[in-house]
């Protein structure tokens, strides 16, 4: 009975259904947008603070004062928000994402001056500073049964924005790529499409990048029926705005800004990085494909592993990259399987789904395949094949 009821409660903690209708960060109620320093002051610069695509490697906002045993530097952060499983779950993804493919390293909050601070508060909407600003930076992501944040592509956007990334579209050589139609644009939002001097904006040399998750939608902010943004190809039209991860370019530009010893899991030089994107622009992506994300879509309402930034125990496939089909999405029993409890075995098919990386590693170290005969494990015990 006693195991009845918690296969009954591991279960429910897998169909938690999403909260709350996604909220357009580039069209938000509050009408800042989310990026804090444009919010008091849509027209001037706040003091010698300038809108960059990219803070400078010389900027004193970078997060450089901590650095890891491995090199890396750590941004020290807490979650006081009230997020469900899910919901925290893809707040750590997003993480792991940035720790995976660039030099930073998300780290829980240990007393440091200086940390980010994951809100979650009603009718505040999507928004963070860009850079680090002395004390607490606040990233605010609001998540409730009314309207959330909380979705893949608007957290990672909202990180970007804390390690040192404007918007694509505030880049001084945008006119080659997008026009903007202030004509559509309230006056009160237009502070929102500033475009930057080249003594003011740092791009890396890193080309335009439509399908960049840092840029706006063709309709951010403008008047209702309008579209504030045309693309000079118009191909790009419908694909501004729609990214659901990271380009290469995003994290492109933050390997350089913090002088990374390996960006995207290679070992790189600036200029050999710059080359290959500008061979490669938009990643090489045919417009008129559909955008769909970089790894396979998670099964209906699963929720995927919570993982803790900087884990560096990741199953990599025949290139020495991280997996993209592979992967566990519950930690609590993948973890169990790890160290051998035997209510969960790899022998079950339903465990060897939502534990796939577990369960090869497993499979590598005995250098078997799991027989018929084996226990099956606890979901066994119900006849979960």
């Amino acid at each position: 009975m006693q195991k009845l009821f918690f296969f009954w409660l591991l279960l429910g903690a897998f169909v938690e259904a999403k909260r709350g209708t996604r909220i357009n960060i580039f069209s938000q109620k509050n009408g800042d947008g989310d990026i804090t320093q444009l919010h008091a002051a849509a027209h001037e610069k706040n003091g010698n603070r300038v809108m960059m695509n990219a803070l400078p490697r010389s900027s004193p906002d970078r997060w450089v004062y901590q650095k890891g045993n491995d090199g890396s530097f750590v941004i020290p952060y807490k979650i006081t928000g009230q997020f469900d499983l899910e919901e925290n779950s893809i707040i750590m993804d997003a993480m792991r994402r940035i720790t995976a493919n660039t030099c930073i390293r998300f780290q829980k909050w240990n007393g440091e001056s200086d940390y980010v601070e994951v809100q979650n508060r009603q009718n505040e909407g999507c928004y963070t500073i860009v850079g680090r600003q002395p004390g607490r930076n606040v990233v605010m992501l609001e998540a409730n049964d009314r309207a959330t944040c909380v979705e893949p592509d608007i957290v990672i956007h909202e990180l970007f924005h804390t390690i040192g990334l404007w918007h694509e579209h505030m880049r001084n050589d945008r006119d080659q790529y997008i026009r903007v139609n202030f004509d559509n644009i309230p006056s009160y939002y237009q502070s929102q499409f500033e475009k930057v001097t080249p003594d003011e904006a740092t791009t890396y040399d890193i080309p335009y990048d439509y399908r960049s998750v840092m840029h706006y939608a063709e309709d951010a902010f403008a008047k209702p029926g309008r579209i504030s943004m045309q693309t000079v190809n118009p191909s790009y039209q419908r694909i501004i705005g729609k990214a659901v991860d990271a380009a290469q370019s995003d994290y492109a530009k933050v390997c350089i800004m913090y002088g990374c010893n390996m960006c995207m899991g290679k070992t790189y030089d600036q200029q050999s990085l710059v080359n290959s994107l500008k061979q490669n622009p938009n990643n090489g992506v045919n417009p008129n494909e559909p955008i769909n994300p970089p790894a396979p879509s998670l099964p209906p309402n699963i929720v995927p592993q919570i993982l803790v930034a900087g884990n560096e125990n990741e199953t990599k496939n025949g290139n020495g990259s991280e997996s993209s089909s592979c992967y566990d999405l519950f930690s609590p029993i993948c973890g169990m399987i790890s160290e051998g409890n035997f209510l969960f075995s790899c022998s079950s098919g339903f465990t060897a789904r939502i534990c796939c990386r577990t369960c090869q590693q497993q499979k590598e170290k005995e250098n078997i395949q799991p027989s018929p005969t084996q226990s099956s494990g606890f979901f066994g015990l119900f006849g979960r094949k």
